[in-house]
């Protein structure tokens, strides 16, 4: 998996950042992370970043339709969604979650 993150006006984080896809089942809504290998810190202003992922969906994954989403928490409050990176796009925030929708959708077979 390939994907840009553009970051346009704002300062890179100077913490330590986690960074994971997140996988939603549409249907249960039940959520799987894959953690990525990139530094959100070196994603710097005015410049465009491509992350790679390279991963196995495990076996006990269930069929079906999944949700692709983005978590930049902080690693000392992870479930602190207040905390975490928020994406500037228009409708991508999950307040609730602290999670950012990449408005793309797999289907696992």
């Amino acid at each position: 998996m390939t994907f840009t993150v553009r970051n346009d006006g704002y300062a890179a984080p100077v913490n330590p950042r986690d960074a994971a896809l997140v996988l939603r089942d549409t249907a249960t809504s039940a959520v799987h992370r894959f953690p990525l290998a990139t530094d959100p810190r070196t994603w710097q202003a005015g410049e465009t970043t491509r992350v790679r992922a390279k991963f196995r969906l495990p076996r006990s994954l269930p069929a079906g339709e999944y949700a692709l989403l983005l978590d930049l928490p902080d690693p000392k409050l992870p479930g602190r969604p207040e905390y975490a990176i928020r994406l500037a796009n228009e409708g991508t925030w999950e307040p609730g979650t602290g999670l950012n929708a990449l408005l793309h959708t797999v289907t696992v077979t």
